[in-house]
């Protein structure tokens, strides 16, 4: 199996602190126990410095991999 990893200079804390919302949440984006909302996934995608439709097959693998 192949390992997941979104690579960030910031913590998930950090990142939750900037969209408003909470670890456990930023957690389960970056784990692929849930996606987020379209406006959630931009935000993120624009904190993490990527492309929303790059992020998102990212986080879909994540997903996949959590599911396995």
């Amino acid at each position: 199996m192949r390992k997941f990893s979104i690579q960030t200079n910031l913590t998930q804390l950090e990142i939750a602190k900037a969209m408003g919302v909470q670890q456990p949440q930023v957690s389960n984006w970056l784990t692929g126990k849930r996606l987020p909302t379209s406006s959630n996934l931009i935000r993120l995608a624009d904190i993490l410095q990527l492309y929303p439709e790059e992020l998102l097959m990212q986080l879909e693998e994540a997903q996949k991999i959590n599911q396995a």
